[in-house]
């Protein structure tokens, strides 16, 4: 009988990441900027047809795993998933104040 580890492992092997650390760097940035832009044309259509598609959670699942599905090595996957979400919730939120002046920390911080 295998462990639960072993399972996991047999369905997928972990890579190793042939990237040096500049390369990761910029490849992890350039995740941070596209979740900054997909936070401001979030923000930027509310309201609108095509921003009710962002306020279901199911795109922004799915967004998540395209960057997991992408990234070499699970560690990358999460790193890449959490700078994006940070961003995207930045850049909403940060848009949000110069639109409106102020800035709606309860929400923010929840």
């Amino acid at each position: 009988m295998t462990t639960l580890k072993e399972g996991l492992n047999e369905i997928r092997q972990k890579e190793r990441s042939d990237l040096s650390i500049n390369q990761k760097f910029i490849k992890a940035l350039l995740v941070f900027i596209f979740g900054a832009v997909m936070g401001v044309l979030a923000k930027y259509t509310d309201g609108t047809l095509i921003g009710l598609i962002g306020t279901y959670l199911g795109i922004w699942i799915f967004i998540a795993t395209l960057i997991s599905v992408h990234s070499k090595t699970p560690e990358e996957a999460a790193l890449h998933v959490f700078a994006f979400f940070v961003a995207m919730l930045l850049a909403y939120y940060i848009y949000s104040m110069k639109l409106f002046g102020f800035f709606p920390s309860y929400y923010f911080l929840g």
